[in-house]
C-alpha cells in the first residue's frame, strides 16, 4: 500500500483496533535529475510504521530501482503478511504483486483512479491492462467511489471515502468568511468557474465579495490565469498561495469556513475519482460548496452542504450570495455536515469494516455497513 497522506489516519485506526497494519510507499520524490540515491527506510509517521522503497533521481533507471526495491520489500514484508493492499494498478508494483501472489498473500485492488474513456493513449491503455490484471487476481476490491463498482468484477467490494475523526475547531460566522479552493488547477477542477464567480460577484450593486477572502492553493495548467485574474480589481478579495506545505494548509482549513470542490460533472475525471477533500472540509468544520459530482450527492444532502445544480460560474456566484445573506443557515449547515461526516466515518467504524475486508473474506461477500456497495455488489 502506498503512504498516501489521507490513508495514515485510516492506517493509524486499523492499528487502534488491532490490525497490524503496515505502510508500503514508492518513497519517490518529484524528480529534478540530481543523481541522488536514497536508500530504502522504515520511518514512523504519526506512529504508523512506513517502508520507503530506494529512490534514485535520474531519468529512467529511477524506475527499474524502485520496481526491483519494492518488489524486494513485498517479499521480506510476506512471512508477517495476510493481505496486501495495493493503492491503483500502477507499473511500479508488478514485481511486488507477483512477489505476494507466489508468496500465498492475499492481494486487494484499492482503486481510487478508475479507467477513463476519454484517454486512450498508450499509458492509459497500459493502465487500463493492470486494472484487468489486477482485479482479476484480488480477493476483495476498494473503490473510491460507486461507479468504480462497474469497472471491477471483484467482490467484496467496499466503497472507502477514508476517515473523518473529530477534530477541535472554533471559528466566528459574524466576520469576513474566508473560502478555500484546492488542488490541481484546471477547467476540469472548476477554477475558470471560481473566477467568472468573483467577478460576478465583484459587479453586484450590493457588493457580496466584500463579505468572503478567497484563498486558492495549489498548481496547474491555469495557475497563470488564475494569478493574472486576482492581480487587478479583485486582488483586495483573493488571493493565490501556490503550493504549500502540509502545516499551512491545516492552517488554512483551521481559518476558514468554506470549502470549495468544483470539479465538473461531465468531465470524465469528476466520474471516476472522489473528491476527498469534501471529508476533509466537513470534518475541519468548513460548509461544502460542491457541484453533484462523483458520490458527493451521497454523503451530503442540501441540509449538510451546499450542492450546485449546475456547473456554472452563475450557480456558485449564485450560491455565495446566498450564503452572505444567510449566515446562521450556512453555519447550520456546516455544522450538520460535519456531524454527518465525523458519524459516517468516524474511525472506529472505518477501521472495523476495513478489517473486515483485509481478513480474506471469500468472494461474493460484502462488507457490512457499505449500503451502497453491497447494493452495487448483487447487481
Amino acid at each position: 500500500m502506498t503512504c498516501v497522506a489521507r490513508l495514515v489516519p485510516t492506517l493509524r485506526a486499523c492499528r487502534e483496533e488491532g490490525v497490524n497494519v503496515w505502510a508500503v510507499s514508492l518513497g519517490r520524490n518529484r524528480q529534478q535529475s540530481s543523481w541522488r540515491w536514497h536508500p530504502a527506510k522504515v520511518s514512523r509517521i504519526d506512529g504508523v510504521p512506513v517502508a520507503f522503497a530506494a529512490f534514485w533521481d535520474c531519468p529512467f533507471w529511477t524506475h527499474i530501482v524502485s520496481i526491483l526495491s519494492l518488489g524486494l520489500i513485498a517479499w521480506r514484508l510476506q512471512r508477517k503478511t495476510i493481505t496486501a493492499v495495493f493503492w491503483n494498478a500502477m507499473p511500479h508494483y508488478v514485481l511486488a504483486f507477483v512477489a505476494t501472489l507466489f508468496a500465498g498473500v492475499h492481494c486487494v485492488l484499492d482503486l481510487e483512479d478508475g479507467v477513463r474513456s476519454d484517454m486512450q493513449d498508450i499509458k492509459s491503455r497500459i493502465g487500463a491492462r493492470l486494472v484487468r490484471y489486477w482485479d482479476k487476481q484480488s480477493i476483495g476490491a476498494m473503490v473510491a467511489n460507486s461507479q468504480l463498482c462497474d469497472q471491477l468484477v471483484t467482490r467484496p467490494v467496499y466503497c472507502f471515502y477514508g476517515v473523518a475523526p473529530k477534530v477541535a475547531v472554533s471559528r466566528r460566522w459574524d466576520q469576513k468568511l474566508q473560502v478555500m479552493f484546492s488542488g490541481h488547477l484546471s477547467a476540469a477542477t472548476g477554477a475558470r468557474n471560481l473566477i467568472g464567480a468573483l467577478e460576478m460577484l465583484k459587479s453586484q450593486e450590493w457588493d457580496p465579495l466584500s463579505c468572503f477572502h478567497f484563498v486558492i492553493v495549489g498548481s496547474g495548467s491555469l495557475a497563470r490565469e488564475i494569478e493574472e485574474a486576482i492581480a487587478g480589481p479583485l486582488s483586495r478579495d483573493a488571493e493565490y498561495r501556490g503550493a504549500v506545505s502540509d502545516r499551512e494548509y491545516r492552517e488554512l482549513l483551521l481559518a476558514s469556513h468554506i470549502g470549495l470542490c468544483l470539479k465538473m460533472p461531465d468531465h470524465s475525471i469528476g466520474q471516476t475519482t472522489f473528491p476527498s477533500k469534501v471529508i476533509e472540509f466537513a470534518t475541519f468544520g468548513l460548509l461544502v460548496v460542491s457541484h453533484r459530482v462523483s458520490d458527493v450527492p451521497l454523503l451530503f444532502s442540501d441540509q449538510t452542504a451546499y450542492l450546485l445544480d449546475e456547473p456554472t460560474a452563475e450557480s456558485l456566484g449564485q450560491a455565495l450570495m446566498q450564503i452572505a445573506k444567510q449566515r446562521e443557515d450556512a453555519k447550520s449547515r456546516a455544522e450538520r455536515g460535519r456531524v454527518a461526516i465525523t458519524e459516517r466515518l468516524n474511525p472506529h467504524s472505518v477501521a472495523s469494516e476495513l478489517g473486515f475486508l483485509w481478513r480474506a473474506l471469500p468472494p461474493g461477500g460484502c462488507v457490512p455497513g457499505n449500503e451502497h456497495a453491497r447494493t452495487r455488489g448483487a447487481e
